[in-house]
């Protein structure tokens, strides 16, 4: 069988701003920049829907990346090593694992079921 080698780029693009008032604008711009660099990679057969979970931006869902058998793996272990949810509730910042069906049943997971 022959081995298929894989290469994945990671960007990481970091934009700053000083003025609140042009959070909309910039944020608008960040979306749109995301929606063309994948319609572009997907048209060159290049995308790959992994995400880099420390490097994403806050409305991205970089654990659906991960493959829905790894989700529910990590759902599996969380219940098991925090059945209360303490390090879910005490943890600040985005991409925490949520319910299971809300991980599951999102179009992000149907999105990555189409490749």
């Amino acid at each position: 069988m022959k081995s298929q080698l894989t290469y994945i780029v990671v960007i990481n693009i970091n934009l700053h701003w000083s003025e609140e008032s042009d959070t909309p604008r910039l944020r608008y711009f960040m979306e749109q920049m995301l929606k063309r660099v994948e319609e572009v990679a997907r048209n060159m057969d290049l995308f790959h829907p992994y995400l880099f979970l420390s490097h994403c931006y806050e409305d991205q869902r970089p654990l659906l990346s991960y493959g829905e058998e790894n989700l529910m793996r990590l759902h599996q272990v969380r219940d098991t090593v925090d059945p209360e949810g303490i390090f879910q509730l005490l943890q600040v910042g985005q991409h925490k694992l949520g319910m299971l069906n809300q991980d599951v049943s999102n179009q992000g997971l149907e999105r990555e079921r189409e490749l």
